[in-house]
Order: C-alpha cells, then structure tokens, then sequence
C-alpha cells in the first residue's frame, strides 16, 4: 500500500469519525462528500488532494458491500426459496443490480417481482412432492 492510500486511508476514517462520509457517485462518475458542513474547511482541501486514491478505496468499499448482499441474498433464495445454488446466485445480482436505464422503475420492479413469484412457486411444488411422497 502506498503513503498516498495509506493517507487516504486515515483522512477517510476521520472524516467518519466527525459523521461526515464520502461515496461514489455511478451517475455522475464522482465522490459525493455527504455531510460536508460537518467537516473542517481543511477536509475538503485534503479530499480534493487525495480524491483518486479515496475513490479507489470507497469504490472497493462498494465492490465488497454490493458481493456480501448478493452472497446473502443467495443464501435466502436458496434456503427459503429452495432454488439450486446457481440460480439462487444469478437471481441475487440481478435482484442487486442496477435498473437497465431503458427500463421504468415499474417495469424493473415487476420483473423482479415475477422472478421471485417463479421461485416461490417452485418452492411450493418441490414441498408439495415432498408431502406427497
């Protein structure tokens, strides 16, 4: 790890400790400093000077969150929903992804709504085989 992320590293955490927090922005392709107003003018200065290594480190950041919910999402369609692992896994990033931009959030939110109706719907048929042998 370099000075320059190792430094960053630190500015980032302090700007936590002051309930302040730093983020990136897909849309705009930027970090977003929420909170700003709490932060001392200095803050702004340094974020500035280390933007490039603090968007490395809150973009690994995001990377590992977003793996985490997709693995736990998983892990729930597979034992409450009763999918294979491998469907459980791709129904997960899809369920984690970002909507298509060609898509409206109605549209987006009814295709997720029907998959998950369809592992419902398996789940019930594979309990109802188990009843009945």
């Amino acid at each position: 790890m370099s000075d320059r992320t190792r430094i960053a590293r630190k500015l980032l955490a302090r700007i936590r400790e002051l309930k302040g927090d730093i983020v990136w922005d897909d849309v705009g392709n930027r970090l977003f400093i929420a909170g700003r107003w709490k932060l001392p003018t200095e803050a702004c200065v340094m974020i500035k000077y280390y933007g490039r290594e603090l968007a490395q480190i809150v973009q690994e950041e995001a990377g590992i969150a977003k793996q985490d919910e997709i693995e736990e999402r998983a892990a729930k369609i597979e034992f409450s929903g009763g999918a294979p692992r491998t469907m459980a896994e791709q129904f997960a990033r899809i369920c984690c992804a970002e909507k298509p931009s060609n898509w409206s959030a109605e549209d987006h939110a009814w295709f997720i709504s029907r998959c998950a109706k369809i592992i419902d719907e398996a789940a019930d048929i594979k309990a109802d085989s188990r009843r009945a042998a």
